[in-house]
C-alpha cells in the first residue's frame, strides 16, 4: 500500500512547475505556506497526495525555493544565479573525477594507447595530475587529484609519475625538480632570433659605432681559456704579447652590456633565471645559448 501510495505521489510530482512558480511568486518576496502553494500547483480539489507531491517536488529541486515543513520563501534572481553556477561547478567537477578516473584506470589496466593523440579532456585530467604530484597541497587542483586517485584506487603518488610515464606525458628519468620550480627550458622564439641579429653584428662595426667608449679591436690576438673541451660559454680568457724584453698579459671578460641593454628582453629573462643550470642531462642556460 505504502508504495502504491509513494507511486501515486511521484507521478505527480511532473504536473509540479518549480521555476514557473518562482517567476510568479518571486517580486513579492514573502512566505508561502503548504496549502497555499498546493492550491497554486493542483487548483482542483487539492489532496494529501497533492501536498504531498509538491513538497517532494521542491525537495528534489532546491534551485528557486528555500522551505521548510510547511512553507516555502522564493529566492532572489542573484541568488537563482550563484545557486546555478555552484550547481554547475559540481557538476563539472563530479564529471572530471568520474572520467578522469576512469582514464587513470584504463592507463593502471595497460589498456590506454600511449601513441594516440589526448584528447582536450585528456589533457585536463593530465594537468590536473601533474599539478597533484608535484605541488600536493599546494596545488590549486589537489582536491580533484585526489578525488580522481581515490575513485581509481590509487593510494602512492608515486603511482601517478608511473602514469604520466605510461602515458607518455613524461619521461621515466623526468626532471620533476624543473617541473616543480617551473624552470623553462626553452626561450621564446622572439627571444632567439633576437640573439640570431645580435650573432651577425661584426665587432668591430660595433666598436666604430661607439668610439666614446674607447674600445679598440683586439680580435687578431690569440686567446685561451681555462676550460674543458666541452665548454661552450666562454666568459673570460688570457692573451700573451711579446713586447721587446716584456711580456703583455691580457685579461678578457665579457662585455655582456654591450650587447644586452639594461632592461631589455634578455635582461628581464636573465632576471628570473637568475643563473644557468648544469643537470646530469642538460644544461639550461640563462641566455640563449647562440648567443652565449
Amino acid at each position: 500500500t505504502l508504495k502504491e501510495i509513494a507511486s501515486r505521489r511521484d507521478k505527480l510530482i511532473n504536473d509540479v512547475d518549480i521555476r514557473e512558480l518562482w517567476e510568479v511568486l518571486n517580486p513579492e518576496q514573502e512566505w508561502v505556506d503548504l496549502a497555499t502553494m498546493t492550491e497554486f500547483c493542483f487548483p482542483e480539489g487539492p489532496s494529501y497526495d497533492h501536498e504531498s507531491a509538491v513538497v517532494r517536488a521542491f525537495f528534489k529541486n532546491r534551485l528557486y525555493f528555500k522551505f521548510n515543513a510547511d512553507r516555502f520563501f522564493p529566492y532572489s534572481e542573484e541568488q537563482v544565479d550563484r545557486l546555478a553556477a555552484r550547481r554547475r561547478e559540481e557538476e563539472r567537477r563530479n564529471r572530471i573525477v568520474k572520467e578522469g578516473a576512469d582514464w587513470l584506470k584504463s592507463i593502471l589496466s595497460n589498456s590506454f594507447d600511449p601513441a594516440a593523440e589526448l584528447t582536450e579532456e585528456e589533457k585536463q585530467f593530465a594537468e590536473i595530475l601533474k599539478s597533484t604530484y608535484l605541488f600536493e597541497k599546494e596545488s590549486p587542483h589537489y582536491a580533484l587529484g585526489k578525488e580522481m586517485m581515490s575513485k581509481a584506487g590509487v593510494i602512492d603518488f608515486g603511482d601517478i609519475f608511473s602514469v604520466l610515464v605510461k602515458a607518455g606525458l613524461w619521461d621515466e628519468n623526468e626532471n620533476t625538480d624543473l617541473l616543480r620550480y617551473e624552470i623553462p627550458i626553452e626561450f621564446s622564439r622572439k627571444l632567439v632570433e633576437h640573439a640570431g641579429k645580435l650573432v651577425k653584428e661584426s665587432v668591430p662595426s660595433s666598436f666604430q659605432a661607439a668610439p666614446e667608449a674607447c674600445r679598440r679591436d683586439l680580435s687578431h690576438l690569440d686567446l685561451m681559456t681555462i676550460d674543458g673541451q666541452s665548454t661552450l660559454d666562454y666568459d673570460d680568457a688570457l692573451s700573451l704579447e711579446k713586447e721587446g724584453d716584456f711580456f703583455r698579459v691580457g685579461v678578457h671578460i665579457i662585455d655582456v652590456g654591450h650587447y644586452i641593454k639594461k632592461d631589455d628582453d634578455f635582461d628581464q629573462e636573465a632576471l628570473k633565471r637568475s643563473s644557468s643550470i648544469y643537470t646530469p642531462d642538460i644544461k639550461i642556460p640563462m641566455l640563449p645559448s647562440r648567443l652565449a
